[in-house]
């Protein structure tokens, strides 16, 4: 289990952002997230899940 002080050392983001997104206090944006997803080891995931997404919209992961 990682503290969220690890996860921000890990992800390369200040703890402040860790804690108002797990506190829902802001979105993260999407490489923010990205950075988040990999520190947890959960990017093949956050990849998945986005890539339908942006295949309807047209857009590229």
């Amino acid at each position: 289990m990682l503290t969220q002080e690890q996860l921000a050392e890990r992800a390369r983001v200040s703890v402040r952002c860790v804690r108002d997104v797990k506190s829902d206090r802001r979105l993260p944006r999407v490489d923010t997230l990205g950075r988040i997803a990999r520190a947890l080891g959960l990017a093949s995931l956050l990849h998945s899940t986005l890539e339908p997404a942006s295949r309807s919209s047209g857009a590229e992961v």
